[in-house]
């Protein structure tokens, strides 16, 4: 079912209005159906003839080793849901977690199982990020962060004060931290065997995911030191959240029914999907306070693109001459933090302003490699270097401002 036709204004916003409210009395698969109907309208309410959906375009990766990613690769669990290989293993984006695979699993729903009310919002136009030359940023000062001084540390995101942070021990299990000041305070969900931490606001509550001695993928929030198992009310199983703004709006994303990718943001109690033709898997990365999404998709062949998502509208992040563009955290200004690899397989820190669409390369001096994470409102940066290459990760805090 698509949209055809004319609509006046009055009318259209009529028609969306009724088949919102039929949105939340079907299934997934009938949702999917008029899916296509809702965005054609809201198309023909902002003036346009026809709705561009092309391709994201591959960006090369030719120093990149994958695993499982284009193969579609899967195991099954004991519900028959598939988990997924997801990350290139020598991607900064594998940082997130310290294997390259991450198991998404969960339950099957139900044949009477109801879909509350759900917003598309796909994209319907992309675009790319105007390839300038990037400007330097060195007014940093660089700080070590050590989580355990005889284990590797990764920091994920930065709210106003607070430091959400890995500890990655050889052996065992990594650990999540919440760090402020001199004080580090563990978040490990009492339901899991290891918890995962993604994303924090100003307030403090945090969102990720924790496993259980069934391999499965639970998502949760934590806030106040009380921690809930997250889930979404259209019944989607086994969401994992990844972002979250000071509003409380929450970004992630799941397998449907039928093993496709679908990525969401919760907000106001309504889900609005995001959908990528073709995707193997889409990654919403974070979202602020003006509803902006950073984005990791993994096209049908495997290439994976940074995308930020403003309205309806995909802007792809390509920085000038990388073989590999990694978008994560964003502060409340459209400011992005990143990653990139460049000719030489080397990987730089970046910073991406959508205001001006300009890129700043952002490296601490003499370290052989800097990944950046996430960037706050005050402009403060976080991620990880490597003094040497093959040596391992430790924690980075860089103070200073963008040109």
């Amino acid at each position: 079912m698509g949209f055809t036709g004319t609509w006046s204004a009055a009318g259209a916003e009529l028609e969306i209005e009724l088949l919102r409210e039929k949105l939340g009395q079907l299934r997934e698969r009938e949702v999917l159906n008029l899916e296509a109907t809702v965005v054609g309208i809201d198309a023909c309410l902002r003036n346009k003839s026809q709705i561009e959906k092309p391709a994201p375009t591959s960006q090369p990766n030719n120093s990149i080793s994958y695993s499982g990613i284009g193969k579609r690769e899967a195991q099954r669990d004991r519900f028959g849901y598939r988990r997924f290989d997801i990350y290139p293993e020598t991607s900064p984006f594998a940082s997130m977690r310290p294997s390259p695979e991450l198991p998404i699993v969960g339950r099957r729903l139900g044949e009477t199982a109801m879909f509350a009310r759900i917003v598309p919002v796909l994209a319907v136009s992309f675009a790319a990020s105007a390839l300038i030359q990037p400007a330097s940023a060195q007014t940093y000062t660089f700080k070590k962060i050590d989580i355990v001084k005889s284990d590797e540390t990764i920091l994920r995101d930065i709210a106003k004060f607070t430091i959400l942070g890995w500890d990655l021990p050889a052996t065992g299990i990594p650990t999540c931290y919440m760090i402020n000041g001199t004080s580090k305070t563990a978040i490990a969900d009492p339901l899991g065997e290891v918890t995962y931490c993604y994303g924090i606001n100003n307030a403090d509550t945090i969102v990720g995911y924790y496993e259980h001695g069934d391999n499965i993928a639970v998502g949760f929030t934590y806030s106040l030191g009380v921690y809930s198992d997250f889930s979404l009310p259209n019944g989607a199983p086994s969401p994992i959240p990844l972002g979250i703004s000071d509003h409380g709006a929450i970004c992630g994303y799941y397998y449907d029914i039928n093993a496709n990718p679908v990525g969401f943001v919760l907000r106001s109690g309504v889900v609005h999907l995001i959908k990528v033709p073709g995707a193997l898997n889409i990654f919403p990365i974070d979202i602020n306070n003006r509803n902006d999404v950073t984005l990791q998709v993994i096209d049908g062949a495997g290439n994976p693109h940074a995308y930020l998502r403003h309205g309806i509208t995909m802007t792809e992040l390509i920085y000038p001459g990388a073989t590999l563009t990694i978008a994560d955290k964003l502060n409340n200004q459209g400011q992005i933090a990143g990653t990139y690899t460049d000719q030489s397989a080397v990987r730089h820190g970046f910073v991406y302003d959508s205001a001006t669409a300009t890129y700043y390369t952002i490296d601490d001096p003499g370290k052989s490699e800097t990944s950046l994470n996430a960037i706050n409102d005050q402009q403060t940066l976080v991620g990880d270097f490597r003094n040497n290459p093959g040596a391992s990760r430790e924690g980075l805090k860089a103070v200073g401002s963008l040109p």
